[in-house]
């Protein structure tokens, strides 16, 4: 015990340090302002039952050093840092556990910005998921307490910096896996989090969750943060698996070769769920968020694999690669990616495989009513491989645009620039409904503008008694739309339906539609049938036939 000491350095310096059989605090820190603590050559071993590891509150800059250092806490916290600085030298260990009862394995809470907690694990084991040798934090009950982060929970970060947690397994949380708030740099690499986590959907409870959903409204992340999540096994969540939620800062995560799969049956929400809000009247910098999604597994995520939302004035940039999705046993939707009120949103969804899943496979697209003049919409959606199951009940890509209404704010002009490329869709959909790429402007009292090119996509029809046109660009409504539709192919294999095209270029209502001439010109059914020879073609309503580069230059 190390209590009321102001001033000056205590260094704890021996080479083995063992604390075992303990029911009381292994180490207590405490009230100790202005003292800077140092554990120095490793080799601290704490082994308790039912006390706190290691305790440091109320002051003073920490630090342990050296390798070898093990905290095993049996049913308590094995490491709670309160209102402590974690000072440069970190606060490392191969590994910490805490097996049952209702207190949090970990808690760091106000730490500083200089240092951070490592765990290390064994230091060389590279596999997906780990080998645990960095500790497992397990059972942990809330006691009637939910959504809580000092109860029923593996890890609890607020105000807190540089946490590296390798090689470990967190599994059976009653309320998190990890919770982490106004959280700077962070990665969890080579670890595992299942089993259940999570008891109940009404607040935020999860595998891992960064901030707090409106109308609570906290940064999970500190401006300037970074994450890296990668080579982890996520499942298990109460609703969604992984959470990002800000309403300020500016911050970066990398979520890298994972498997992402297996939320609640019954509550099941999204793999990975991301939502930046920012409220123009609050005197705050909105969020502005760039993900980068790579080299992933997705299955039975009962709504979507991924979904995310920028909405007020908040910016996110998204790129979703090289990623699996599947549908065992469950999976409403796959990606799903939108923008609202003056929220701008840059997508890019590329080269990643998609089966099974029923809903879109793939949605880009505006909120419904609320989308502003000052939004914007840039998606780059190429390269992908879709089965559509023949249950689908949506189209494989859909690309939905629309804008204010009128009612929600004034009548506005949302814009969108959309790139739909080089795509090859299985459409096995025998309900009728279902298409393989359709961008829409569905909504009733708005008036987005968007240019929409469509390219060098590939698309089979399979159904031969209720199978509808295979790609459709349209505009309706009061919408403005500018098309640039050349070198795609649709298919029947199975043969081709009474009075179905292959693709349809529409104008409706309302809404004006210019359709850029390629190689040809002339009237817009000449025009489109020259340019995508490897499909049958129809133009209705009225279609401008314009220029080229009339349109915006597709984003890349």
């Amino acid at each position: 015990l190390l209590s009321q000491n102001n001033g000056g350095t205590i260094i704890f310096s021996g080479a083995s340090k063992s604390l075992t059989s303990l029911t009381t605090v292994g180490v207590s820190m405490f009230n100790c302002i202005g003292t800077t603590v140092n554990f120095t050559n490793g080799g601290l071993v704490i082994n308790n039952t039912t006390a706190t590891g290691f305790q440091a509150t109320s002051g003073g800059t920490l630090t342990v050093q050296g390798t070898g250092n093990t905290i095993n806490s049996g049913t308590a916290t094995a490491l709670i840092v309160i209102n402590t600085n974690i000072g440069a030298g970190n606060l490392n260990f191969q590994s910490i556990s805490s097996n049952g009862g209702t207190a949090a394995g970990i808690i760091l809470n106000n730490t500083g910005t200089i240092g951070g907690l490592v765990v290390s694990g064994d230091g060389s084991n590279t596999t997906k998921g780990g080998n645990a040798s960095g500790g497992t934090i397990a059972n942990k009950s809330d006691g009637g307490t939910n959504d809580s982060g000092l109860v029923g929970t593996a890890i609890f970060l607020n105000n807190t910096s540089n946490v590296v947690l390798r090689r470990m397994q967190i599994n059976d949380c009653q309320n998190f896996g990890i919770r982490g708030l106004d959280v700077g740099n962070f990665t969890f690499q080579y670890s595992t989090i299942n089993g259940s986590n999570g008891n109940t959907s009404v607040g935020t409870e999860d595998c891992i969750g960064f901030g707090t959903s409106l109308p609570a409204g906290a940064n999970g992340l500190k401006n300037g943060a970074t994450v890296l999540i990668d080579n982890c096994i996520i499942r298990g969540g109460i609703e969604h698996n992984v959470e990002f939620y800000n309403i300020a800062n500016t911050f970066s995560a990398t979520i890298s070769n994972c498997n992402i799969t297996n939320n609640s049956l019954a509550s099941g929400g999204d793999g990975i769920q991301i939502e930046l809000h920012t409220d123009s009247n609050a005197g705050t910098a909105a969020a502005n968020g760039t993900f980068s999604i790579q080299n992933c597994f997705f299955d039975d995520n009962k709504s979507q694999p991924l979904q995310a939302a920028a909405n007020g004035d908040s910016f996110i940039d998204i790129t979703i690669n090289n990623c699996m999705v599947q549908k065992t046993t469950q999976g409403n939707e796959g990606f799903v990616l939108s923008n609202g009120t003056d929220g701008d949103m840059v997508a890019h969804v590329t080269n990643n495989m998609i089966t099974g899943v029923g809903g879109a496979a793939i949605f880009v697209g505006q909120t419904p009513g609320n989308a502003t003049a000052n939004s914007s919409l840039t998606a780059v959606i190429s390269g992908n491989m879709i089965v559509h199951p023949t249950t689908a009940t949506n189209s494989a890509i859909l690309v939905l645009l629309t804008s204010c209404d009128g009612g929600f704010c004034p009548l506005q002009a949302a814009t969108a620039n959309i790139l739909i490329d080089n795509n090859m869709v299985t459409q096995n959909s025998t309900g009728g409904a279902s298409r393989g790429i359709l961008v829409d402007t569905p909504d009733n009292s708005t008036m987005p503008s968007f240019t929409a090119t469509v390219t060098n996509n590939t698309v089979s029809v399979q159904d031969n008694a209720n199978g509808v046109t295979g790609i459709v660009v349209q505009a309706r409504k009061s919408s403005t739309g500018c098309f640039d539709v050349r070198n795609n192919t649709v298919t029947f294999p199975n043969g081709t339906p009474g009075g179905v095209f292959g693709l349809r270029v529409r104008q409706s209502d309302s809404g004006t539609a210019n359709l850029e001439q390629g190689i040809s010109s002339g009237v817009a059914a000449g025009v489109l049938a020259a340019n995508n020879p490897g499909s049958t073609t129809e133009v209705l309503g009225t279609v401008n036939v314009v220029a080229n580069n009339f349109c915006q230059t597709p984003p890349n």
